[in-house]
Formats: C-alpha cells, structure tokens, sequence
C-alpha cells in the first residue's frame, strides 16, 4: 500500500513537471509572416476554429475547458493579428460565430505540420506499449483530469 501511494505521488510530480514544460513550450513565440508573432496556445485555437466550423466563443471555451472570458481575450488578440473573423451570428445578437482568415489559415497549415511531425515522435516513443498499455494511461489521465476539473470547480 505504502509503494502504491508512492507512486502516484511520483506520478503526480511527474504530471506537475511536464504541465510545466508544456506551459513553457505553449508560451514560445512563433514567427509568422508579415512580423505577426505568436505562440503554440495560440495556433492551437487556430486550429480548434478551422476544425469546426460555425464555432463561437462557447464553443470554443467548452473545447478548451476554459471560460468563456479566456476565451474570448484569446480570440481578440487573434482577431487582432489578422488571423480570425469574429461575425455576428444570423441565429443571434449575441453570439460571435468564428472563422480564419486567409492568414490563419496559413499559421493552421504550420500548425498541422507541427502536429504530424509531433504525433509521429509519440507513436515512435510509444511503439514498445500495447494497446492496454495505452488505454491504462489514457484512463489514469482522465482521473488526474478529473481531480483538477473539481478542484477548479470547487476553489
């Protein structure tokens, strides 16, 4: 039992460890043309947008489990990089539906690479583990999930 409680806490500070890396690695700033810069957070909702269409900014805070103030500053700075459309919904006054413009659709297009070329080191790294394997983890990640998603919920 004393080992079983050990390694979860291990897990836990491992988990800790590569939110951290991966917070760093979401906050680097990418290059784009015409002098626009932004970061991996960013072109992740890029490609949220380009993926579903007719998304507004409630959909796309329940995509990313934020609110929907976050995010609607992160649609704002990219509506102001030129890289979304922000329209008024024909169903309702108050509602924003989202879309690329032909710049975003360029940074979606970097970010699809960056994603391939990212999966596919994953899939290399992961090669060694069944499908089980697989799926024990997955499940382990929603309980962590889980347990964040309540001690959000809770303050």
């Amino acid at each position: 039992m004393e080992q079983k409680k050990h390694k979860i806490e291990d897990l836990s500070w491992k988990m800790n460890r590569i939110l951290n890396k991966f917070y760093r690695l979401e906050t680097t700033p990418i290059p784009l043309e015409q002098g626009v810069i932004i970061s991996h957070k960013e072109l992740h909702v890029l490609q949220a947008i380009g993926d579903n269409k007719n998304l507004n900014i409630t959909g796309l805070a329940e995509y990313f489990g934020v609110t929907k103030s976050a995010a609607s500053q992160m649609t704002s700075k990219l509506v102001k990089k030129g890289l979304v459309n922000k329209e008024l919904s024909p169903q309702s006054a108050k509602e924003y539906l989202l879309s690329l413009t032909p710049n975003g659709w360029q940074a979606y297009g970097l970010h699809e690479e960056y994603h391939t070329k990212n999966t596919r080191e994953i899939e290399r790294r992961l090669k060694s583990f069944n499908v089980g394997q697989i799926e024990d983890a997955s499940r382990i990640m929603d309980q962590i999930e889980s347990v964040i998603e309540e001690r959000l919920a809770n303050g």
